[in-house]
């Protein structure tokens, strides 16, 4: 009995230790990924302007597409988190 006792106590120790909740991380990411997600679009962007000479028209794409792709993975997150 007293082997069992010593599990339940590790695994206690064990669940103590974690100084922040893995959810709460996962959330300090939204912010980023809704910034770079339209700066990288709309870099990439650009340089497709200058190698087609499109432009603005790749930048205002690139840009959309950027903050699409932010959107979708803070969403992703969220549902994540609220499971």
């Amino acid at each position: 009995m007293s082997g069992e006792n010593d599990e339940e106590h590790k695994e206690k120790e064990k669940q103590r230790k974690l100084p922040v909740a893995p959810e709460a991380l996962e959330a300090l990411m939204i912010p980023f990924l809704l910034g770079a997600g339209p700066i990288v679009g709309w870099y990439l962007g650009n340089q497709a302007d200058q190698w087609f000479g499109s432009s603005p028209w790749g930048q205002f794409i690139g840009l959309g597409f950027g903050l699409g792709a932010g959107v979708h993975q803070a969403v992703i997150i969220i549902r994540r988190i609220s499971r």
